[in-house]
């Protein structure tokens, strides 16, 4: 029997899209440490046990929008590797990087950037591999002969939501704001390459 009567059936997918949003909402607003299970259930007007049925802790609601991520960076590397190499590529790959970011990864890398000790922690040894995945994009523009400045570039490039994200905090923007000046810093970091 469902706990909110007003509320539609919903599939298993579509109910562990709302918690990991509700989540990642509140853990965006309050904080990682700051909100508990019981928060993203009241909030969802769900039971705690419906929550923990879907996940078993916070951590395992941040880990499961961290593979999500990976899934998408795993795409990308799929179609980066089949590109040619031609000018124009690196502002090609991150415009297209840009146009896979949605108002959700903004909010995750917002929160990552925010709770680096949480994030650490569920990404344990590195077993999720994002960082690992994001050095295998940088090694597709650069290698061991490429100097350090130009590496650093294409890093900044690639990272282009991040450093949006680094501007704003003490002045918050909306996430669709946070996309829009990326791909501004984006073009106009590239004009030329």
């Amino acid at each position: 029997m469902p706990t909110n009567p007003a509320r539609p059936r919903r599939s298993a997918a579509e109910t562990r899209d709302e918690i990991r949003r509700a989540a990642l909402e509140l853990f965006t607003d309050r904080g990682f440490d700051a909100t508990s299970t019981r928060d993203i259930a009241q909030v969802l007007g769900i039971n705690q046990s419906t929550l923990y049925y879907h996940f078993k802790s916070k951590d395992d609601i941040v880990r499961s929008l961290l593979e999500g991520r990976r899934r998408d960076l795993d795409a990308f590397l799929e179609w980066l590797g089949a590109q040619p190499r031609t000018p124009g590529l690196l502002r090609e790959a991150a415009l297209r990087w840009l146009d896979a970011t949605t108002e959700e990864h903004v909010h995750a890398q917002r929160l990552a950037l925010a709770n680096q000790a949480a994030q650490r922690r569920v990404q344990g040894d590195g077993e999720i591999g994002i960082p690992a995945a994001f050095e295998q994009v940088i090694a597709h523009f650069t290698d061991e002969d490429t100097p350090a400045a130009e590496v650093l570039y294409v890093r900044t490039v690639f990272n282009a939501v991040g450093s949006v994200i680094a501007s704003t905090f003490g002045a918050p923007a909306a996430a669709s704001d946070v996309i829009a000046a990326a791909r501004r810093t984006v073009v106009a970091m590239t004009v030329g390459d």
